[in-house]
């Protein structure tokens, strides 16, 4: 029993039908008062309603009209129950259907219950006793032979019926625990399936909205989305060994070449400036792939702040206005001042860098960029960063926030497939989005983020602005 009582449905199981027994319980109390405890009360009522009309008669026709009254009453009783009997001042009988009077009433006046013999058999009575004028005493009462047989016919009846509640109670609380066992078999089972390695297993739900039903469903979501992490997880894996092998075996390579060369002082020092750049990009896969981590566990939240959109934009549109002139790229920034947003100055300020970066990538001389920030809505703020470059084939777009992911366009472009992932992972840490989206020409990268209640008293002179400029975005 205590083994099976560590069972949560053995458990709830017992609660239910101890709750179904206390509630036939009640039910059996409720029927007994409405049943034997109003034949008692019924019969109280007729006997005082018989002793209140003796009694007038008693006061309207005198001692020998109350004795008649009671002969009468006698000879009315097709069933024997009534009980009467017209004592004199020593108790002695004078009228009625008893022999004597009862001793263990005595001289007490009021209710009583006693017994009776009639017919050679003891019977359970209710009487009620009365003082009349010059000592005289009048007891009314009912033989309780018959109600005793209906009280106890109703304790027989309850009584089959409360062990029938319970043995239902007892099959129904079998029936809950073997559902709750079922249910949660399947979810154990599945479970268990999982943690040998079978992660395509699921739990099985029925068509039905019951809880049960719900959690598998909540659990299965949960599995397809673990399931997506771990394809991510080998996808990112196979993607850091490919890419952390090339430059590595270039570097090796090259450390080859530098040692069949020691003599050679030129071409030693290229080699040393070439090592270090593959050193250079093992770093930035591994930077890139330590902030992704950071951003991701969500720490950086911690820290942050009011930001004002436009200034961030401002101070990374005036790095990048260099890089676009040495390449021959036209560059614009409309950056108006109030849209504040909150979050992390640094990690908004990377992720900026990071879509202009592209931009200015795959934008060919001659070409143009251009950033921009505006309101959206009542509550939103969005940063633009527009080109004129190639663009990307459609099928491509979904793919692009992917860690290491390459287009094939951008197979032979320096880059580690980090940059926009990074920027999708700085967009959900802020609770916003990043939308990509062709252009004729280029491509259009709109980062979406909530803007804080209240910054909305430049969002008349934002709108000027980047409305003054949208003919060219």
């Amino acid at each position: 029993m205590p083994r099976l009582l560590r069972s949560t449905s053995a458990r709830l199981a017992l609660g239910f039908g101890l709750a179904f027994a206390a509630s036939a319980l009640i039910l059996v109390g409720v029927l007994w008062w409405a049943t034997a405890g109003s034949l008692a009360r019924q019969t109280d009522a007729v006997i005082r309603e018989d002793a209140e009309a003796l009694g007038q008669i008693y006061r309207d026709e005198g001692f020998y009209g109350l004795a008649l009254a009671i002969g009468r009453r006698l000879d009315d009783d097709r069933g024997g129950g009534r009980l009467y009997l017209l004592a004199g001042r020593h108790l002695a009988p004078i009228a009625g259907n008893l022999a004597a009077w009862p001793l263990r009433i005595g001289g007490r006046s009021g209710w009583s219950d006693i017994e009776i013999v009639r017919g050679g058999e003891a019977a359970p009575a209710r009487v009620l006793t009365l003082d009349l004028p010059d000592g005289q005493r009048l007891l009314v009462g009912r033989d309780l032979r018959e109600r005793q047989q209906l009280r106890a016919s109703v304790v027989g009846a309850l009584i089959w019926w409360l062990a029938a509640a319970l043995a239902l109670a007892a099959l129904l609380g079998l029936l809950l625990r073997r559902l709750f066992q079922a249910r949660l078999r399947a979810i154990r089972t599945t479970a268990e399936a999982i943690a040998h390695g079978d992660i395509a297993r699921r739990v099985p739900a029925a068509d039905s909205d019951d809880e049960f039903d719900l959690l598998a469903s909540t659990i299965n979501e949960m599995l397809d989305r673990i399931q997506d992490l771990i394809a991510d997880v080998r996808n990112v894996s196979n993607a850091i060994a490919h890419d952390l092998r090339t430059p590595l075996a270039e570097l090796r390579s090259r450390l080859e070449t530098l040692r069949q060369h020691q003599d050679d002082r030129p071409g030693l020092a290229a080699g040393i400036d070439d090592a270090v750049g593959d050193v250079d990009r093992l770093i930035a896969i591994f930077t890139a792939l330590l902030r992704l981590v950071e951003i991701d566990s969500g720490t950086r939240r911690a820290g942050f702040a009011a930001v004002d959109l436009g200034t961030v934009v401002g101070d990374v549109g005036e790095f990048y206005a260099a890089v676009a002139e040495a390449k021959g790229i036209g560059f614009t920034v409309a950056a108006p001042p109030g849209l504040v947003v909150e979050g992390d100055r640094d990690l908004l300020s990377q992720a900026l860098g990071n879509l202009i970066d592209n931009a200015l990538k795959f934008t060919p001389p001659g070409g143009v960029v251009r950033v921009a920030v505006a309101p959206v809505g009542p509550a939103g703020a969005e940063i633009t960063v527009a080109d004129s470059g190639q663009g990307v084939a459609e099928p491509d777009l979904p793919k692009l926030t992917q860690r290491f992911y390459r287009a094939d366009s951008s197979r032979h472009t320096p880059g580690i497939g980090l940059g926009l992932s990074l920027v999708q992972a700085v967009a959900d840490l802020h609770r916003g989005t990043l939308d990509l989206a062709n252009r004729d020409p280029g491509l259009n990268a709109r980062l979406c983020l909530p803007r804080i209640a209240g910054s909305a008293a430049s969002d008349r002179q934002a709108d000027r602005l980047s409305t003054a400029d949208s003919k060219d975005i």
